[in-house]
């Protein structure tokens, strides 16, 4: 890692994320190869919810770095943003594919967490579920596979409200109309308080 990415870096842990940028355009100026400089300028305008920027940034450095796990993981928490922002399904299946090869490089507690978010925005809670507690067996202190997991087993409820009208027919002469409404929840194999 280049001097100035190692200084970008400490900036970035700081959440000094101006000063981050500054050192990472300096260097980039200097070395537009830099792929550390890239990789650090993407974090940058991701947590700036720029995430187009950060999206490009990242095709960038996967185009000329080798395939590590944490590039397609920052790849896709972008795309799974992107599709958030405008609405485009192809991000979110696009995300789904660079989570997995993420996945697939190394099990990783937090790109395990990030897919299985992922596949809740998905409507797959039942995987969700599995890569939230395989996620929870790596690293037991984990907290956002907990909360990942939390999100999962929420996704199991299914409330179904009905209302409807019900003639007492009292007295035979004026019917009487109550309404009523029934609430139920269905248990569907998930879990159940």
């Amino acid at each position: 890692m280049s001097k100035a990415a190692e200084a970008a870096q400490e900036l970035l842990d700081k959440k000094d994320l101006k000063g981050a940028m500054k050192v990472v355009n300096d260097g980039l100026n200097k070395d537009p190869d830099d792929m550390a400089l890239l990789m650090i300028g993407s974090c940058v305008v991701s947590r700036e919810m720029c995430w187009g920027m950060g999206y490009n940034l990242l095709h960038r450095v996967m185009e000329k770095s080798p395939p590590f796990p944490e590039i397609y993981n920052n790849l896709g928490m972008a795309a799974s943003s992107l599709a958030s922002s405008t609405g485009k399904e192809k991000y979110l299946d696009e995300a789904e594919g660079y989570l997995r090869k993420a996945y697939r490089k190394r099990k990783i507690p937090e790109v395990i967490s990030n897919l299985a978010l992922l596949l809740i925005q998905k409507s797959d809670p039942l995987q969700a579920e599995t890569l939230a507690r395989e996620a929870i067996e790596l690293d037991p202190g984990n907290v956002s596979a907990r909360e990942t997991l939390g999100y999962a087993l929420l996704q199991f409820f299914t409330v179904v409200i009905r209302a409807g009208i019900f003639d007492l027919h009292a007295d035979l002469v004026d019917a009487a109309f109550d309404a009523f409404s029934f609430t139920g929840a269905i248990y569907d194999g998930g879990v159940f308080f």
